[in-house]
């Protein structure tokens, strides 16, 4: 998603789903083996797509065969016929009765299905050219084929529904207990590097922590100078626009709120901004400092000085899991985003999403 902080937001159509565990064998498999052993993945795609023109639906009508584990003619029903509300209520139907079934959409460079078995399982199938990343989004998605296949086996119970994308997909129950516990938390005191080192501890946690703000047009980050904490710092949805000086950033694909051992959403702690004076002070040093910024960099273009708003904070945290925060510490500069985090192309492994401000706000050159 490219979010446009002042003005509106455009969405991009992303499948990003869960997996269970299947065979390696399908067609298409010896194509990825047959590729040629080059770095650039656009080089590999351009080589599949020559070669193979069909392969993402290939691929993916394998994966049905393999999942429904009966006879293609006569026990799986195919609901891909008709508009979305006739494809959802076909497969609505099969899973009440108990019958395998199958959705398929597929183009030049991908596909996505939807497969139900006899046993009321039910996964969400995506096969690209260009590979996903090779961790895992979450404990129910598995990637496989050499990275080009993406496989979610729905968390039980199954509710089907149709995204804004005429898609048919499972929808993740929610625990409204510990939903509910989650939002009548107090927010405890820690400190960035705290947060920064161990992301899944904190996640969906509220906390009262102080850093310095800083940014520029497409990125904003809280830092604490004490360590190599760097978060991405963000207002409530509802409280757009963003930190003065954000215009415009590529979201990345990590979901606030967390999970239940079952597989179930626990909704992120609501949080609302609370715009009273402290608020207000501290937007209008960050609009100063955004004018100290440009100010710096027109007086020494080569030797400019990037200016910070110190702060505190009531805020929920953010974090990727484990897996993802171990994959990060792996990556070097040179890597392309693999956008599993959040902010601005999914780059950070935190974010601070504010709630208040406490009245200690100033304005100085960044400590680092």
């Amino acid at each position: 998603m490219i979010r446009f902080v002042k003005s509106i937001i455009l969405s991009v159509p992303v499948v990003a789903l869960l997996w269970g565990a299947i065979r390696h064998d399908f067609v298409g498999r010896q194509a990825l083996l047959e590729r040629p052993s080059l770095e650039q993945p656009s080089l590999v795609a351009d080589f599949l797509l020559t070669k193979y023109p069909n392969l993402p639906e290939q691929v993916v009508q394998q994966r049905v065969r393999e999942l429904t584990r009966h006879d293609w003619s006569t026990d799986v029903r195919d609901c891909r016929s008709g508009d979305i509300a006739t494809q959802l209520s076909c497969a609505r139907a099969a899973l009440r009765e108990s019958k395998p079934f199958y959705i398929a959409h597929h183009g030049s460079i991908a596909a996505y299905g939807v497969v139900g078995d006899r046993a009321g399982h039910v996964y969400m199938i995506s096969y690209r050219i260009y590979p996903f990343a090779p961790i895992p989004p979450d404990r129910h998605t598995r990637i496989l084929d050499q990275g080009h296949t993406m496989l979610t086996e729905c968390v039980a119970p199954v509710s089907l529904s149709a995204t804004t994308d005429d898609m048919v997909a499972c929808i993740t129950p929610v625990n409204k207990e510990l939903s509910a516990r989650a939002a009548k938390q107090q927010p405890v005191d820690t400190t960035l590097c705290a947060i920064a080192s161990d992301p899944a501890s904190f996640n969906n946690k509220l906390v009262r922590v102080r850093g310095e703000v800083s940014g520029n047009f497409e990125y904003s980050t809280i830092e604490d100078p004490g360590c190599d904490a760097d978060l991405w710092f963000a207002y409530p949805e509802e409280s757009q626009p963003g930190p003065p000086g954000l215009a415009a950033y590529i979201t990345g694909s990590a979901v606030p709120g967390g999970e239940d051992t079952e597989g179930k959403r626990v909704l992120p702690v609501p949080v609302q901004m609370v715009q009273d004076s402290n608020f207000k002070h501290f937007q209008a040093l960050m609009e100063a400092r955004v004018k100290a910024d440009e100010a710096s960099f027109k007086s020494d273009p080569k030797n400019y000085v990037f200016h910070c708003v110190t702060a505190t904070f009531i805020a929920r945290v953010d974090g990727v899991s484990p897996e993802v925060y171990r994959f990060h510490k792996k990556r070097s500069p040179s890597d392309h985003a693999d956008y599993l985090g959040f902010g601005q192309m999914g780059l950070f492994d935190a974010q601070l999403v504010v709630k208040s401000v406490e009245g200690d706000a100033v304005l100085s050159a960044c400590s680092k």
